[in-house]
């Protein structure tokens, strides 16, 4: 229940990096200007994909066209404390469609996040150019 109240109350997303929509094959740190920390083991990163599908399409359309674009596609985030093991998050087939958005759902191991843990660098691995997205961490608290 105190998880369910501290999310209600304080969880939100942050857009990470503003300036940095592209996005190479490869390896790509994502600059961070404070470290990020899950409030609950359910936190996520979305990445928001919005340009690749056209919005005034049907919800089930934009699904399918989200999926087909970006099925067997690997893109990962790792996050890493300033001590110990990173934690992978991966895409792996998650969508979120918001009536102004369309977005990739990348999870932890077992769809969790050790919670607690102040994350101070982020790497985006994708073995696909990502072009005009968004890079947003969702369940965050100031």
């Amino acid at each position: 229940m105190k998880k369910l109240i501290l999310m209600l109350l304080f969880g939100r997303s942050v857009l990470l990096a503003p300036d940095l929509n592209e996005f190479g094959a490869g390896v790509t740190e994502i600059p961070l200007e404070a470290p990020l920390e899950a409030i609950t083991s359910g936190a996520h990163f979305k990445i928001d994909v919005s340009e690749y599908v056209s919005l005034k399409d049907g919800m089930i359309d934009v699904y399918e066209k989200t999926e087909g674009r970006f099925k067997n596609k690997v893109i990962k985030i790792e996050l890493f404390p300033e001590d110990g093991k990173g934690v992978l998050l991966n895409y792996s087939g998650g969508i979120s469609i918001g009536k102004n958005s369309v977005g990739l759902i990348l999870v932890g191991p077992d769809g969790r996040v050790p919670v607690g843990v102040k994350y101070k660098k982020a790497f985006l691995y994708t073995d696909t150019p990502l072009k005009g997205v968004k890079v947003f961490w969702v369940n965050y608290s100031k």
